[in-house]
């Protein structure tokens, strides 16, 4: 991939009552200076400017890692250290004995006991339930965590940089390349901004990467957060293929390349709704923006600047 390059667009010159009508201008993405992008990104802008100027612009997180996040890491951890192995040696037994490994080495103030454990049935659970419909698919020249680093513009201006689950050949289908995105989540929910937005970045970066294929399908694995009993009754897993046309991807590109664009000198509001109906980190803080005193202890005492060495305090506010 070369140098890895810095966007243009992370800037500490926005307001951080995320109140003012529009951020500061900021200077056009070159080749040399490009607008850098994720999936997650693109979701947070069109979901909640609020969300998106703290989180990607100032770069404020939470000073404790969310317990989903760490989750959700060590689950993609298991997951891709099964799925590179041959397909033959891909086992409920593996899975277990890969599971136990990775878990074992997991910091205890990160996930507790019971954590654990569900993760450990979760993964083994999925092995039994996903081998035979990973057969039917025919994962053929499967690689685990594809990352890549994308132009959308022709000259480079634009990119978009993101990590794919595994990537690989359907050998089902004729001239057909496919990729996971696995989710670990409370209840088997299909989430359509995932499907539409999240799963369109990685089916043109699948185009990008494999040319030479014609067909491209994203397959969206869904794992619950469920320990398995006699007593639970409801699915514990789910996958929902999606598949996009050369003409989907296009378009696709032109509507992003409008939202990059946007995002440069964005307006900064919030969700319209009353009340967040998603999980966000950011909540008591953007309750607070009428009162900035008040969101400024909010953001001293719980979050930090994701840039700066640990123990060092936000400055935002100095």
């Amino acid at each position: 991939m070369g140098q890895r390059l810095v966007s243009i667009h992370r800037s500490r010159e926005l307001a951080i009552e995320a109140s003012a009508p529009r951020a500061k201008r900021i200077k056009r993405p070159t080749p040399e200076r490009p607008l850098i992008l994720s999936a997650s990104e693109l979701k947070d802008f069109l979901r909640c400017r609020v969300r998106w100027a703290w989180r990607h612009q100032l770069r404020i997180v939470p000073r404790k890692k969310p317990i989903s996040l760490t989750f959700g890491g060590v689950g993609h951890q298991i997951l891709a250290a099964w799925y590179a192995l041959p397909e033959e040696k891909r086992t409920v037994k593996r899975m277990r004995r890969i599971a136990r490994e990775i878990l074992d080495a997991t910091n205890p103030e990160d996930l507790d006991v019971k954590d654990l454990e569900l993760l450990e049935a979760m993964c083994v659970g999925y092995a039994e339930w996903a081998k035979p419909r990973d057969e039917a698919i025919g994962l053929e020249n499967l690689q685990p965590e594809r990352w890549f680093e994308l132009p959308l513009t022709k000259d480079g201006s634009i990119r978009i940089r993101g990590a794919i689950d595994a990537t690989f050949k359907v050998g089902s289908l004729k001239h057909t390349m496919g990729c996971f995105e696995h989710k670990f989540k409370s209840q088997i929910r299909i989430d359509a901004i995932d499907l539409n937005l999240q799963l369109s970045v990685y089916l043109w970066a699948l185009r990008q990467l494999y040319p030479e294929a014609k067909r491209y399908i994203a397959y969206y694995n869904v794992l619950r957060k469920q320990m398995p009993s006699p007593r639970v009754k409801a699915d514990l897993f789910a996958r929902e293929s999606v598949e996009r046309t050369d003409e989907e991807i296009d378009q696709w590109a032109i509507d992003t390349e409008r939202i990059a664009l946007d995002m440069l000198d964005a307006a900064i509001y919030p969700n319209p709704m009353d009340n967040c109906s998603w999980d966000c980190d950011y909540q008591v803080p953007c309750m607070l923006r009428g009162r900035p005193d008040d969101m400024a202890v909010v953001f001293q005492r719980d979050f930090k600047d994701k840039d700066t060495e640990p123990g060092e305090s936000l400055d935002v506010y100095e």
